[in-house]
Protein backbone atom coordinates (compact mmCIF):
# COMPACT_ATOMS: atom_id res chain seq x y z
CA UNK A 1 0.00 0.00 0.00
CA UNK A 2 2.87 2.95 -0.32
CA UNK A 3 2.19 5.18 -2.89
CA UNK A 4 1.40 8.56 -2.88
CA UNK A 5 -2.25 8.33 -3.39
CA UNK A 6 -2.81 5.91 -0.26
CA UNK A 7 -4.62 8.05 2.44
CA UNK A 8 -6.17 7.28 5.72
CA UNK A 9 -9.29 8.25 5.53
CA UNK A 10 -11.52 9.12 8.87
CA UNK A 11 -14.28 11.20 7.47
CA UNK A 12 -16.63 11.18 3.91
CA UNK A 13 -18.45 14.42 2.54
CA UNK A 14 -17.23 16.02 5.53
CA UNK A 15 -18.93 13.72 7.80
CA UNK A 16 -17.12 10.91 10.58
CA UNK A 17 -16.90 7.89 8.51
CA UNK A 18 -19.90 5.12 9.94
CA UNK A 19 -19.44 1.37 10.34
CA UNK A 20 -20.61 0.72 7.31
CA UNK A 21 -18.09 2.50 5.90
CA UNK A 22 -14.98 1.58 8.00
CA UNK A 23 -15.40 3.68 10.58
CA UNK A 24 -13.06 5.15 12.46
CA UNK A 25 -10.23 4.88 10.23
CA UNK A 26 -9.91 3.69 6.93
CA UNK A 27 -7.22 2.87 4.41
CA UNK A 28 -8.01 4.07 0.73
CA UNK A 29 -5.81 3.19 -2.46
CA UNK A 30 -6.33 4.76 -5.13
CA UNK A 31 -4.17 2.18 -7.63
CA UNK A 32 -7.05 -0.45 -6.45
CA UNK A 33 -10.54 -1.03 -7.58
CA UNK A 34 -13.00 -0.48 -4.65
CA UNK A 35 -14.27 -3.88 -3.59
CA UNK A 36 -10.47 -5.39 -3.44
CA UNK A 37 -10.07 -2.19 -1.00
CA UNK A 38 -9.22 -2.46 2.71
CA UNK A 39 -12.11 -1.20 5.03
CA UNK A 40 -11.43 -2.14 8.91
CA UNK A 41 -7.85 -1.60 10.03
CA UNK A 42 -6.89 -3.99 12.71
CA UNK A 43 -3.48 -2.43 13.50
CA UNK A 44 -0.76 -0.28 11.79
CA UNK A 45 2.93 -1.21 11.73
CA UNK A 46 5.39 1.07 10.28
CA UNK A 47 8.63 -0.52 8.85
CA UNK A 48 11.97 1.00 7.65
CA UNK A 49 11.81 -1.28 4.45
CA UNK A 50 10.19 -4.40 3.18
CA UNK A 51 13.39 -6.58 3.57
CA UNK A 52 11.99 -7.77 6.62
CA UNK A 53 8.35 -8.98 5.59
CA UNK A 54 8.01 -11.87 4.46
CA UNK A 55 10.30 -12.62 1.53
CA UNK A 56 10.76 -9.14 1.23
CA UNK A 57 8.18 -7.65 -1.14
CA UNK A 58 5.87 -6.13 1.24
CA UNK A 59 3.22 -9.04 2.98
CA UNK A 60 1.69 -12.28 2.04
CA UNK A 61 0.15 -11.37 -0.58
CA UNK A 62 2.63 -9.40 -2.70
CA UNK A 63 4.66 -12.55 -1.98
CA UNK A 64 2.29 -15.02 -3.06
CA UNK A 65 -0.16 -14.00 -5.78
CA UNK A 66 0.43 -13.41 -9.31
CA UNK A 67 0.56 -9.92 -10.34
CA UNK A 68 -1.98 -10.49 -13.17
CA UNK A 69 -5.12 -11.50 -11.09
CA UNK A 70 -4.19 -9.00 -8.85
CA UNK A 71 -2.95 -6.24 -11.39
CA UNK A 72 -3.57 -2.33 -9.85
CA UNK A 73 -6.25 -0.28 -12.10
Amino acid sequence: MYHGNSILAYEMNGKPLSELHGSPLRLRNELELGFKQVKWLQAIEFVETFKQLGSGEGGFNEDNEYFGYRAPI
